[in-house]
């Protein structure tokens, strides 16, 4: 069956004579640098043909990795200051136990970074282009974090992974290819009521708490990626490219995961504007050769197709674009449209600019997603798709003062099969509820009401500082609380630069008004408040010269206990000591 679905997939993909267009306008202004010069980054965009899919999973309390200062041996390239931005960026959030990969610059040299620290926190970052060539790269990266802690109640969290990538240049496009293998393990060190001896009714079985266990966690992944992108041709009116990714899981409990996605997209130029068209096709099948024998039967199959016809003006001192989202999906709703509006107008040139949009969105729920919000979910339940009929969002960036840039904004989101995620319970032979550590996804209608501000600033490549705060508001249909979610949240960030040779950075994010649903005994609702999350990273860094350098960071330096999940409480202070070395 799974070899017939697979078939028809790659079928579907091969009569799929729409590609992909993508025009992009930025003004790059490179930077010229000595060989000892360190410079802390500030928007930096270091573009490469093919980045090697290793999918960022984790996070232990890291620095963000647009605050960290890097030895660069190629000039960095900045973007246009003033590009506007969505307010769909999301402020960093913190999961319990999660370990985030800070991303490896792309030099056409070798990258090689290595930490150890207190409780048993390691790192390591090794970027070999084993071939460079003009018109060809070939590239291998391997990245590993972990914390061990010897204590019983605390958490262990490790991620290993490598990747192959394969660039070829072309005089008028890019083909590349590339594939990787990601392992991770972690343990279930939250609040566990359940007891090894006693008999549970869950799905209307009987589990013995010892079957139920889940004490560790080991994930395998794995992806390939193939496609081919046209490159910007002054003489050429059109821009296309298209890409096949696949992405596999296997836990050693629950679903497996195939997902394949194809992306293509097709632009043509009119003058000053373009008009094009975006095509995507998402097939997910699941196995249940390790699914638990008490789970609910879940849906083997997720197929979507987006059509997204549009078209852009382009103008000095404003854009538009105006276009139209068709998704089609086998499970859930058929046909579900959206608007895919967008514009903005400098008012003051440089100094000034409204922005507003409309938009909608459908997306897959998958198993690698959805572990990435929270991994401590029950692989062996079903998922349902989220669909965004309405995104609304409107605001004004502000730059009267050189480098110093204000986003005010406000936003507004109305969802169908929101997710959420609540602790699983069970009840025992008295009829009381008990709960687990482990946790199930609920979906429900919601609406999401944000407003919020960003500034960033920067002076020269000395000092970078930046402010993200919001306050969000929700609307739930049938749940009690929007289970989770923060009402307030701030995240500040900056990194100086001392000298040529020592840098230092900061970052700090605070979240307050989150809750959690737990059940009394006696089956009744109780809503528990979590407390105010708040985390404090520091670090410092020395460069001997272009190629050797070391590192310290302090992770959760106020040693903030406070629960990221019901019964999973943050990791406490943490720390690395490391090298850096470019080749």
């Amino acid at each position: 069956m799974l070899k017939k679905q697979i078939f028809i997939i790659l079928t579907s993909w091969i009569s799929v004579f729409s590609v992909v267009a993508q025009s992009q306008t930025a003004t790059n202004n490179p930077t010229s640098q000595t060989e000892d010069t360190i410079v802390i980054k500030k928007n930096v965009t270091i573009e490469k043909a093919y980045t090697p899919n290793i999918r960022e999973v984790s996070k232990i309390n890291e620095i963000p990795a647009m605050q960290e200062p890097e030895i660069e041996v190629e000039p960095a390239i900045y973007s246009n200051y003033s590009t506007l931005l969505t307010p769909n960026f999301e402020i960093r959030t913190l999961e319990s136990a999660r370990l985030k990969q800070s991303p490896i610059p792309n030099y056409k040299n070798g990258f090689f970074r290595l930490g150890f620290g207190f409780i048993w926190h390691s790192l390591l970052d090794l970027n070999v282009p084993i071939i460079t060539k003009p018109k060809y790269s070939f590239d291998l990266t391997i990245n590993h974090k972990g914390l061990f802690s010897n204590k019983s109640t605390d958490m262990m969290h490790h991620k290993s992974d490598g990747a192959l990538a394969f660039t070829r240049h072309f005089e008028k496009g890019d083909f590349f290819v590339g594939g990787g293998y990601s392992f991770r393990g972690f343990n279930y060190y939250g609040k566990n009521e359940l007891l090894a001896n006693e008999s549970y009714t869950f799905n209307n079985q009987t589990v013995v708490g010892s079957d139920y266990f889940t004490k560790m966690a080991s994930i395998h992944t794995w992806n390939a990626t193939l496609g081919y992108k046209s490159l910007p041709d002054e003489e050429s009116l059109n821009r296309f490219s298209i890409q096949v990714e696949y992405d596999g899981l296997q836990g050693n409990a629950g679903l497996g995961e195939h997902f394949i996605s194809t992306n293509a997209k097709y632009q043509r130029s009119l003058d000053e504007n373009n008009w094009g068209i975006d095509f995507k096709m998402q097939n997910a099948i699941y196995n249940t050769n390790k699914i638990n024998t008490f789970a609910t039967a879940p849906t083997l199959q997720n197929h979507i197709f987006l059509l997204n016809p549009y078209f852009q003006f382009i103008q000095e001192r404003w854009f538009l674009r105006i276009g139209f989202n068709g998704y089609f999906s086998t499970t859930g709703q058929v046909f579900v449209p959206s608007a895919d509006i967008k514009a903005n107008f400098a008012i003051i040139k440089k100094a000034l600019f409204i922005y507003a949009g409309i938009e909608g969105d459908y997306q897959a729920n998958t198993l690698q997603n959805t572990l990435n919000l929270n991994h401590y979910i029950d692989l062996n339940q079903n998922f349902k798709n989220t669909y965004t009929p309405l995104d609304v969002y409107g605001g004004f960036k502000i730059k009267f003062i050189h480098n110093l840039l204000t986003d005010i904004y406000v936003s507004y989101k109305m969802k169908k099969n929101q997710i959420f995620f609540v602790n699983q319970t069970m009840t025992d032979a008295a009829n009381n509820v008990v709960m687990s550590n482990v946790f199930s996804s609920i979906y429900d209608n919601a609406n999401k009401l944000t407003a919020g501000i960003k500034i960033n600033y920067s002076l020269n490549d000395l000092l970078a500082f930046n402010v993200d705060g919001r306050y969000n508001h929700w609307e739930t249909k049938n749940v009690e609380e929007a289970w989770g979610m923060p009402e307030w949240e701030v995240n500040v960030g900056a990194n100086m630069k001392f000298g040529k040779r020592m840098s230092a950075d900061l970052s700090t994010y605070v979240a307050t008004g989150r809750k959690a649903l737990k059940y009394n005994a006696d089956g009744s609702v109780a809503i528990h408040k979590l407390g105010t999350l708040y985390d404090l990273n520091l670090g410092f860094n020395y460069n001997h010269n272009s190629k050797l350098g070391m590192f310290i960071k302090l992770n959760n330096i106020l040693h903030c206990r406070a629960e990221q999940w019901y019964g999973y409480k943050q990791t406490g202070i943490h720390g690395l000591l490391g090298i850096t070395y470019s080749f």
